[in-house]
């Protein structure tokens, strides 16, 4: 398979989770310290008038970033889900090359796409923009092409993702990726929702999706690592102005 267009290893791009993982820690750590300071000390600083304007302030920039603590609490869950899946897809993909069984094929594809709506609705957390109830993931990627190339993911890498993305989608003909890997035919058993050609797949086929489905997880991982790092870098710049106009009154 040639993914010279993304320009790294596998073992690079698994650098850079780690990198942001890192930094993702450095910024809990800096959190933790600011939020030690005396927040009531701070506030008898400023008289009424300017800690209304004040207090205006921070209303506005804090409903940019809503409630950290919810928004935290929901991703861990879809992040905890999300492991569940990934372990389970590479396991099966393991299994499936190993004994060169394709009858794992539809468990294999349900759990990758599963694992992709997860990671991608966690992400989407983080823009704390809310989720749409749609299991379109093809849909949902690129409408946030923005956010995601803003935060840091590389063009190509966002070009990747989707290709493979749309890939999972040819095998399918319904949208609904928790549907279309399950079951062979729709609620009224007859519109077919399996193509023909994963009914016959071999097991070097199979071999080329596991492949570039390895390049697709690690560049997952890695953007939900952007985003969670986007947003704690959100929560610290709101505390270190919050304390920082205390201080200029």
């Amino acid at each position: 398979m040639d993914i010279s267009h993304l320009g790294k290893t596998f073992d690079q791009i698994e650098q850079e989770v780690q990198k942001i993982e890192i930094e993702i820690k450095l910024y809990q750590a800096k959190i933790i310290k600011l939020s030690e300071k005396n927040w009531y000390e701070e506030c008898k600083k400023i008289d009424a008038i300017r800690a209304a304007n004040i207090t205006n302030k921070v209303k506005d920039e804090f409903r940019k970033i809503y409630n950290p603590s919810t928004i935290l609490k929901n991703i861990s869950i879809f992040k905890g889900y999300r492991i569940s899946y990934f372990c389970s897809a590479i396991l099966t993909r393991n299994e499936m090359i190993k004994k060169g069984d394709t009858n794992l094929v539809y468990s294999y594809l349900f759990l990758v796409s599963h694992y992709i709506e997860l990671i991608i609705k966690a992400v989407l957390l983080n823009k704390n923009e809310g989720i749409k109830a749609t299991h379109n993931i093809a849909d949902i990627f690129q409408k946030n092409k923005e956010y995601l190339l803003e935060i840091g993911l590389q063009s190509n890498y966002f070009f990747y993702c989707l290709e493979q993305i749309r890939k999972l989608e040819k095998y399918a003909k319904t949208e609904d990726f928790s549907m279309c890997f399950r079951y062979p035919l729709d609620n009224n058993f007859k519109k077919r929702i399996i193509t023909e050609n994963l009914i016959n797949i071999t097991i070097d086929e199979l071999k080329q999706i596991a492949e570039e489905h390895k390049y697709l997880m690690i560049i997952l991982e890695l953007l939900i690592g952007l985003s969670e790092k986007n947003f704690y870098e959100k929560v610290y710049n709101f505390i270190t102005n919050f304390f920082n106009e205390c201080e200029i009154y």
